[in-house]
């Protein structure tokens, strides 16, 4: 996937096409073996909030992991970032190849031990439940499941409205069947989709 990025407002991606998809099946969550994060700040705020967010985020992820986090604490560039902004990005990554992220965004009074503490503690209810497919990348693999060869199945969160919404229009586009499979008291589901099987034929 190569990338092109001439500038920092402008950047070129090419995708190689592939003839069809094949089906996931992503239902067992194994050990953590990483986790790592960014922490960030833009424009005058201080590189101090970016340390407080890794400093929270570092002492609520301890209490579950056994794998040191690697976290980065940074300022971006004036030439990448003029406005303030802050943020935080955890990702962990499983022995089964799953990978679960979690983030948060600093509003305008910016409290970097608060911000940092929401995104760990997002992060750490999903290790906790040991989903597969966190909330924010459910709706996006819908069309994909969709349009896989077999039967694709994912353990994760009960679905978002945004969700439903995509496996609506995708059923409406393809014709495709989801089921969703509701274990332990709605905390965890296993949704599946029995793929069209589309191939590109123009390869």
């Amino acid at each position: 996937m190569p990338i092109d990025c001439t500038s920092a407002s402008h950047c070129k991606v090419l995708v190689p096409a592939v003839r069809s998809l094949k089906a996931v099946n992503l239902v067992k969550f194994g050990v953590v073996s990483e986790v790592c994060g960014w922490c960030f700040v833009a424009g005058r705020l201080p590189l101090r909030i970016a340390e407080d967010m890794k400093q929270a985020a570092e002492r609520e992820l301890q209490q579950i992991c056994r794998n040191t986090p690697q976290l980065e604490a940074y300022q971006e560039s004036l030439e990448i970032a003029r406005d303030n902004g802050s943020g935080v990005i955890l990702k962990a990554v499983t022995t089964k190849g799953c990978i679960i992220g979690s983030s948060a965004l600093g509003e305008r009074q910016v409290d970097g031990y608060a911000l940092g503490k929401s995104a760990a503690d997002e992060l750490a209810k999903y290790l906790k439940s040991e989903i597969c497919v966190d909330s924010h990348v459910q709706d996006q693999i819908i069309i994909y499941m969709a349009l896989a060869h077999g039967i694709s199945r994912i353990l994760t969160t009960p679905l978002t409205q945004h969700t439903r919404t995509a496996m609506h229009v995708a059923n409406l586009m393809t014709g495709a069947k989801f089921d969703v499979e509701e274990i332990e008291s709605n905390s965890r589901i296993i949704l599946s989709c029995h793929g069209i099987g589309y191939e590109n034929k123009q390869m």
